[in-house]
């Protein structure tokens, strides 16, 4: 099953008000979109302050953002963060069906797109 083809499963179980079509349609005019075959990615620019309600409007973004706010993200997510066009130092999440804020630093250190630092580099 492709990425895309998971996202789009993984939407259907949701239950959103959206449609899957709605989703994609509304983060390729608010946001971004990513369709590899080794990844699928809709994620747009936000506030970190934002309310949760705030951020599962997916029309809404923010001219003045500080967090990305990743919507759905299905296949090899080591690679979202190479997609992420400037750098936040936010980033907000659902997991599990928990919504969830992360320095990116942090974010970066777990999915391994970014070397640790030792304890001898921190000042």
């Amino acid at each position: 099953m492709t990425p895309f083809a998971k996202a789009a499963l993984c939407h259907q179980g949701l239950r959103s008000a959206w449609s899957f079509a709605e989703i994609v349609e509304a983060h390729a005019q608010s946001g971004y979109v990513v369709v590899t075959p080794e990844i699928c990615l809709l994620f747009r620019a936000v506030r970190r302050d934002w309310s949760e309600a705030e951020l599962c409007d997916p029309l809404l973004y923010s001219p003045e953002p500080d967090c990305w706010h990743v919507w759905l993200l299905a296949g090899d997510y080591r690679q979202a963060m190479r997609w992420m066009p400037f750098p936040l130092p936010w980033v907000s999440f659902h997991r599990r069906g928990k919504w969830r804020v992360m320095e990116m630093e942090e974010v970066e250190l777990l999915v391994g797109s970014r070397p640790r630092r030792s304890s001898q580099g921190r000042m």
